[in-house]
């Protein structure tokens, strides 16, 4: 499920991990509510607007996209501060504004970084304004563009001279990258070439990244949604195909053997829902032939952990591999499911699979060095109706042949993508989404037809030669949805009639 990486938020005094040869270094705390609004518009308030929301108003126009950009809140996620190599610094707030202290530069101006990860990125013209100053003169670099696969700048590197006094800096640039949908703002404040004193204080505030336009464009015409959809199944797995497995769920009791509730209640991509998870069947069960997944509004305002969700894997072993369940595991093969899909502005459902050797479920790898196969997404938020009609097939892994754990080095192989004519949704009837999948090649369909191909066949791409699970969820706003407001109609639901696993005959 993407498109982004799965690292999950964090709220602990500080933690430190290993990223892309990083030292990655959290602030203190995490105000969600900051996090949250990452695709503001300039609306008539609701009533059940959130008042802590301290997102910038815009205009009409464009759409900011920097979160506590004034630092008005904490140092915290989406913000973090990275060191690398043998740089060394500190952030904290001082009178208002971004304060970091650098206590060694390092080798290179990476070496000590302030960025904005994750930022829903549109290809289009873009301005970045900020003020900086330093505690002694010294140069720093601004940068824009994506890490995910080594570095893809969206912008080359700005390079301004400090001084000790406040001053207001601004740039444009076109973005043209549409291989890439989020990127990420970076101040680099290590070995940058230029005169002056490295080790010092500097000094951030008023930070801005707008995109001349609004993400997702207008909203959508109001539809109304039956659930179920009558449309009749007359898909067919095709010549050369035996069915190995299917689960039809129709005894009306959710399979516990197979399937496991996954608890999660701080989940990744800066989404908005909690996945209760266990035992607890009010938002996945069966009924009338069907998985049905339930996406509810749990709080007063539309902002991050007001809202339950499901999130249904077929792991052995259930939640961390240890419940003695049978689970399900899939290597090749042809896997479909029939599903009919949530729908609204920042609703974000997926069928995808992960590595079984994840340490999630109680694996000994980490993601994405797991590998990730994303069957169906849908709901990307810069796409026409947020994305209600476009489904997206991706790949994410490690771009290595050692697929060390704990990297977090994730390559996106976007590999498919379908938008369905006259603007029509995904959730107005059902749908199979599959994959066919061999030691060759993984290839997508839907309803029968061909909608991408990926080669799995390079010896960087090992993971994809290992046992998955399956996965069903559904995520309430995050990176790469919209977010959602008061005309995201809840609850959702997925409606999912079948799930098969066939063979080559």
């Amino acid at each position: 499920m993407k498109r982004t990486a799965k690292i999950q938020r964090v709220a602990l005094a500080a933690v430190i991990c290993v990223t892309f040869g990083f030292a990655v270094i959290l602030a203190t705390s995490c105000d969600t509510t900051s996090t949250t609004r990452e695709n503001p518009k300039k609306e008539t308030p609701v009533e059940n607007e959130n008042p802590d929301d301290k997102t910038d108003p815009i205009d009409s126009e464009t759409t900011e996209l920097i979160v506590n950009g004034s630092f008005a809140a904490p140092f915290a996620e989406p913000w973090l501060l990275w060191t690398g190599e043998d740089g060394s610094a500190a952030a904290s707030i001082d009178a208002g504004a971004l304060k970091v202290s650098v206590a060694s530069a390092g080798t290179a101006p990476w070496h000590v970084q302030a960025v904005q990860d994750g930022r829903t990125m549109p290809d289009g013209e873009y301005t970045v304004s900020f003020r900086a100053k330093a505690a002694a003169a010294r140069p720093i670099n601004v940068q824009v563009g994506n890490g995910a696969s080594g570095w893809t700048e969206f912008t080359a590197a700005h390079t301004y001279a400090l001084t000790t006094s406040w001053t207001a800096y601004t740039f444009t640039f076109t973005k043209a990258a549409p291989t890439f949908s989020s990127g990420k703002l970076v101040f680099e404040l290590g070995a940058v070439t230029g005169e002056g004193t490295l080790a010092t204080d500097v000094f951030i505030d008023a930070v801005s990244l707008l995109y001349d336009g609004v993400i997702g464009g207008t909203d959508p015409e109001p539809k109304v949604i039956a659930y179920p959809a009558t449309n009749a199944d007359t898909w067919t797995p095709g010549d050369g195909w035996s069915l190995a497995w299917e689960d039809g769920f129709n005894d009306e009791t959710f399979d516990t053997n197979v399937w496991t509730r996954q608890r999660m209640m701080d989940t990744p991509n800066n989404e908005w829902q909690q996945y209760p998870g266990g035992t607890d069947a009010t938002y996945a069960y069966e009924e009338n032939g069907y998985m049905i997944l339930k996406a509810a509004k749990t709080g007063a305002s539309y902002a991050d952990n007001n809202f339950m969700s499901a999130r249904v894997i077929s792991n052995p072993g259930g939640q961390d591999s240890a419940s003695g369940t049978d689970g399900k595991l899939f290597k090749y093969g042809k896997i479909a499911a029939r599903i009919q899909v949530p729908y609204g502005k920042g609703i974000w459902p997926a069928f995808w699979m992960l590595g079984d050797n994840i340490n999630e479920t109680g694996g000994s790898t980490t993601w994405p060095e797991c590998g990730e196969i994303d069957i169906m997404e849908i709901g990307e938020g810069t796409k026409a109706n947020y994305g209600q009609g476009t489904t997206l097939g991706t790949l994410h892994h490690d771009p290595t042949v050692e697929n060390v754990p704990f990297n977090w080095n994730n390559e996106i192989l976007p590999s498919a993508e379908h938008t369905l004519p006259n603007g029509e949704f995904f959730a107005e009837k059902f749908h199979v989404f599959e994959i066919e999948w061999d030691e060759q090649s993984i290839v997508w369909k839907l309803d029968g037809t061909k909608i991408g191909e990926r080669s799995i066949s390079e010896a960087t791409r090992s993971e994809f030669h290992e046992n998955f699970y399956v996965i069903f969820n559904i995520a309430v706003g995050g990176n790469f949805t919209a977010t959602p407001d008061s005309s995201t109609p809840f609850p959702q639901y997925m409606y999912i009639d079948w799930i098969r696993h066939y063979t080559k005959q």
